[in-house]
Formats: C-alpha cells, structure tokens, sequence
C-alpha cells in the first residue's frame, strides 16, 4: 500500500480527524497529509458542481414553456415540481389601477354598503356615540 492509499484510507475511516491525527496515523507528514486533504476537498467540491451543472443542463434543455417572460430558475422549478407555468398577466399600469379603484369604489362598494357619504355619516354617528364626542357641526 502506498503512502497516498494509506493517508486517503485514514481520511476515509475518520473525516472528522485533524491533519496532524491523520499524518500521525498514517506514519507521514503533515505537510502531506494536508496536501492530501486539500486534493480530495477540490475533487469532492468539482465532483458536485459538475454533478449540479449537469442537472440544471438537464432541466434546462427539457423545459418547453411558451415564452411569458419567466425566469430560467422559475421554468426549472416548473419542470422540477411537473407544475405548469402562470398564464401570462396583463400589463399593470397606474391608470389600470386607479380604474379598477374607482370601480371598485363606486359600483361594487355602493351596491354593497349604499351611497358612501350616507356610510361615512353611519360611521361618524357610531363613532360619536362610542366616545361620548358630539360632533357640534
């Protein structure tokens, strides 16, 4: 067995052990045993960023999303939870919103609550009475 096999075998039973516990071990330096760790850190680290890369290629090349302007990493999470994308939305605008307001506001709430300044009255009312505030208006 050679002295690498041997300091790799060590590392591999307790890769928990410090460098100077695993030199000691394996009968050789610390230099080397450090070197040697260092080595297996980087071989581990490209093993798992080719690994990685190599998946998100996959679900990359396997997507077929009509374009609505998403993300590749929301179109891989699609692919990955077999989930279909979000249709695409209408373009939101400040008059978009402030039209929806009114409306919201003048048909839907009045068909709801009644005219607003008659509600407002209620509410004020209500109000006064709950505080002991009379309005001398």
């Amino acid at each position: 067995m050679s002295k690498r096999e041997k300091v790799l075998e060590v590392m591999a039973k307790h890769p928990s052990w410090s460098v100077p516990l695993v030199a000691k071990k394996a009968k050789c330096s610390p230099s080397y045993a450090h070197l040697l760790r260092k080595q297996v850190k980087e071989a581990e680290y490209n093993a798992a960023k080719a690994e990685l890369e190599a998946e998100s290629t996959a679900a990359v090349t396997s997507v077929s999303v009509a374009a609505t302007g998403l993300s590749a990493e929301v179109k891989r999470s699609y692919v990955e939870t077999n989930d279909l994308p979000p249709a695409p939305v209408e373009v939101v605008t400040r008059s978009s919103i402030l039209s929806t307001a009114r409306s919201y506001i003048t048909r839907d709430r009045q068909a709801d609550h009644g005219d607003a300044e008659d509600n407002f009255s209620r509410i004020a009312g209500y109000w006064s009475l709950h505080t002991g505030y009379v309005n001398c208006y």
